[in-house]
């Protein structure tokens, strides 16, 4: 089995339409290759390995598969010419026995390729990576599952089963779940994760209208990668309610933050009435005077804590789905919760929405966001106050939320209000002050209506 990397490569830089060009061969340098196309050419290009860059493999190989007969048929009609101009023959396809691998390869690089995709779109939902990570436990990830091909097709489904995968896709797999455990997974079976992690995702997930039961999907997973490593039923369980309860009291911690609700110091649970006869409190009176009761502190907080429970338990209990706008395209989630506030049927948890669904799934949109901002504190424009750059960036980046042709109309006097005080000049103090009063150059009635001469004689006429 050759290296596919390097032969990869090979291929790639050796496959030159132009029959002008010529491949120097590669100059290790310290840290990259530089390879020269042409003899006397000064134009060169620099491949330096990057470890962010490792998705872009997917799209190389991708292009390889797509390429195969033309690359294929470029190397042989190579060697034919060779033999007939009786030279000795270039190096042959150099992936010509790998194939397979690099189609198992592939099918195993495009769902996580379509992960970084989706984490990193403009608008990108929280659930939906969170959901498409699970996705790619269950059955990339997973060792003894089938692995999709990726030459599937929606009306024609194709799998490759664990004994078919060649040793090069197994090993690839292997690793894969090995990172993916190392880098977010063992959030659910590392107890020292556990009790770092702060489970912003999985609450995202437990806001949302369709995934909110914490016994679905956020229990398989756990149950899953605990008894991937070995773990017992019981260990997996208790691991389980572990990170459950991390989660309920995350969602509960954030209702007691929002609930801005002022209580009422005078509202004091009144004392149980005595309902028992006069022989028994006689006889359990030493054991009465010890009850204390509650201070007003005490019964307001638990006073609160009930309501909290009470509006997180509806929540849980009670059916719930994103309503449809359109044909196919459904309101989104933070739309949802809006409307769920607007209705009175939820106090505190749209509240606790905003807060969570405001964390992004990745800082892709945020460096977008910051780079549009750079972009408009240009030299030409250096004396921009900084209101106006946060004013600019916050409509550009929020153009589904501002409609300004919606906005209401200025009256003249707001309007004034706003013009700045190096605008305004007063053109009458200034000409009193070079050519005496205006009343010389024009006659009253043009003064008070703003008409020159010519305009005042129209209207007499």
């Amino acid at each position: 089995m050759a290296d596919i990397p390097t032969a990869v490569t090979e291929a790639i830089t050796n496959f030159v339409p132009d029959e002008c060009k010529k491949v120097v061969a590669p100059r290790k340098t310290e840290t990259s290759y530089i390879f020269k196309w042409g003899e006397g050419s000064n134009v060169s290009q620099l491949l330096s390995f990057r470890t962010h860059r490792f998705l872009g493999l997917a799209r190389v190989v991708r292009r390889v598969l797509l390429l195969w007969d033309p690359l294929a048929e470029w190397y042989k009609a190579r060697a034919e010419k060779a033999r007939r101009d009786n030279v000795v023959p270039p190096a042959s396809f150099p992936l010509q026995r790998d194939k397979m691998d690099l189609i198992q390869i592939l099918s195993l690089l495009e769902p996580i390729a379509a992960l970084n995709q989706i984490g990193q779109a403009e608008c990108g939902s929280q659930a939906n990576v969170l959901l498409w990570i699970y996705k790619l436990s269950i059955s990339l990830l997973d060792p003894a599952a089938t692995l999709k091909d990726c030459r599937s097709t929606a009306q024609e489904k194709r799998f490759f089963r664990t004994e078919e995968l060649s040793k090069l896709a197994t090993t690839t797999r292997a690793l894969l779940g090995k990172a993916f455990q190392r880098a977010f997974f063992r959030r659910y079976t590392d107890l020292v994760a556990m009790n770092k992690c702060s489970y912003a995702f999985e609450m995202q997930l437990l806001l949302h209208p369709n995934f909110k039961t914490p016994d679905g999907a956020i229990k398989k997973i756990v149950m899953k990668c605990n008894l991937q490593l070995g773990a017992t039923q019981k260990v997996a369980e208790r691991h389980y309610e572990k990170v459950r309860r991390y989660i309920l009291d995350g969602i509960r911690n954030l209702m007691s933050e929002v609930d801005t609700t002022p209580s009422d110091p005078e509202v004091v649970a009144p004392p149980p009435a005595a309902v028992f006869s006069e022989d028994l409190m006689e006889l359990f009176s030493e054991t009465a005077d010890e009850v204390t009761h509650p201070s007003p502190v005490e019964t307001r907080t638990v006073m609160a804590q009930l309501r909290m429970d009470e509006e997180f338990d509806r929540w849980i209990t009670t059916p719930t789905t994103l309503r449809a706008v359109h044909q196919g395209e459904f309101e989104s989630v933070l739309a949802y919760w809006h409307r769920q506030s607007d209705e009175g049927t939820f106090r505190l948890l749209p509240l606790v929405a905003r807060v969570v669904y405001s964390m992004p799934a990745s800082s892709a949109q945020i460096k977008r966001d910051f780079g549009m901002a750079g972009r408009m504190v240009v030299p030409h424009r250096s004396s921009l106050a900084p209101y106006n750059i946060d004013m600019s960036t916050f409509l550009n980046c929020n153009r589904e939320y501002c409609d300004i042709t919606q906005c209401p109309k200025l009256s003249a006097e707001t309007a004034s209000e706003r013009i700045p005080y190096n605008m305004m000049v007063s053109m009458e103090r200034e000409l009193d002050d070079d050519f005496g009063s205006l009343a010389y150059f024009f006659s009253s009635t043009s003064i008070e209506l703003g008409l020159d001469d010519d305009e005042e004689d129209r209207l007499a006429l």
